[in-house]
């Protein structure tokens, strides 16, 4: 399916690794021109907005976090009711627990995670994890079915598309 996103730019935050790094390789990929900015450079960047599933899903972990990805969702739709009728589209992203770097580093939350379960990093990503979020998929979300669906609703086929939020998740969200 052509996207029809040849020539047309992008800004891709946090775009040095993991989700970020996904959606430029699409993009560009996709024939955008990209621009991608981080805090650090990506060795790996070829010559849109996420959030979270955290916005949705009240907990007592990282409410600082969720109450920031809570906020870029209602921006988000504001922005999109605001400029709509000028042809700007806004839509936010909410991606459940995805394997990244997060959960692979040495360190990261696999590891943390084995040492409270007993069991090996590879379990933990494999099994433990997505069985402990109740993940219907029965697994972690790959970074780059998060790129596809931004892609797609940048694309001018998705043009009806503005002040969504797109749960990409694995089945985490349970509300309707």
């Amino acid at each position: 399916m052509d996207l029809e996103l040849s020539g047309r730019v992008a800004i891709v935050t946090g775009a040095s690794k993991g989700i970020g790094l996904a959606i430029v390789r699409t993009l560009a990929e996709e024939g955008a021109l990209v621009v991608a900015t981080s805090r650090t450079r990506a060795e790996e960047w070829p010559d849109t907005v996420v959030s979270s599933g955290s916005a949705r899903q009240p907990g007592a972990m990282n409410i600082d976090y969720a109450a920031a990805k809570s906020a870029m969702n209602h921006v988000g739709k504001a922005v999109s009711e605001e400029y709509g009728a000028q042809g700007i589209r806004v839509n936010t992203l909410s991606p459940g627990p995805t394997l990244s770097d997060m959960w692979t580093r040495q360190g990261g939350s696999a590891e943390a995670f084995g040492a409270l379960t007993g069991t090996s990093k590879e379990d933990v990503i494999a099994k433990v994890a997505p069985e402990m979020m109740r993940l219907v998929t029965g697994r972690l979300v790959h970074a780059q079915e998060i790129a596809d669906a931004i892609a797609l609703l940048v694309s001018p086929r998705s043009g009806s598309t503005t002040g969504a939020d797109v749960a990409i998740d694995g089945g985490y969200l349970e509300e309707l």
